[in-house]
């Protein structure tokens, strides 16, 4: 008898752990199908703060969207709040803009000045500019491949 319920015991402890295994297995299939808020924040901040030379800082961003992809990608739409640390301007087409830094005069005060057909930002302006981040999944996490900003709002 005593020799049944040893065999009944390790029965129940070997499906208990199967259980917790098979949880465990699942769960590291799954992954995390999406990069964090904080990872979206960490990597756009630092590729605009690359591609502004020191025209913009960025105050916030804001993950407002994202799509999973079947191939292991991640898009990730974003606002980003940002402020001008020297005169600049946004150029390029509509879905895709670069941040320049402006050699003429700034205006004297912080605030948009039309020049031909571009606005010229002053020091201290803000502004939100919408975007999309294409994240790529590897084995050591989340990393940005391209960055796509918009015409500001």
């Amino acid at each position: 008898m005593n020799r049944t319920l040893n065999s009944s015991s390790k029965l129940q402890r070997f499906q208990w752990l199967s259980i917790v295994c098979l949880a465990a297995t699942i769960s590291a299939c799954s992954g995390n199908t999406s990069p964090s808020a904080a990872e979206v924040e960490t990597a756009v901040r630092s590729r605009v703060q690359q591609i502004s030379h020191g025209v913009l800082s960025v105050v916030s961003i804001t993950k407002t969207d994202g799509l999973a992809r079947r191939d292991g990608t991640y898009i990730a739409y974003f606002k980003a709040e940002v402020k001008f640390d020297s005169c600049g301007y946004l150029a390029g087409s509509s879905n895709n803009e670069s941040i320049t830094k402006f050699n003429g005069a700034c205006p004297a005060n912080p605030g948009q000045t039309a020049l031909l057909s571009t606005t010229i930002y002053g020091v201290g302006y803000q502004l939100t500019i919408p975007g999309k981040a294409a994240f790529v999944k590897r084995e050591s996490g989340w990393h940005l491949s391209e960055i796509v900003m918009n015409s500001p709002n």
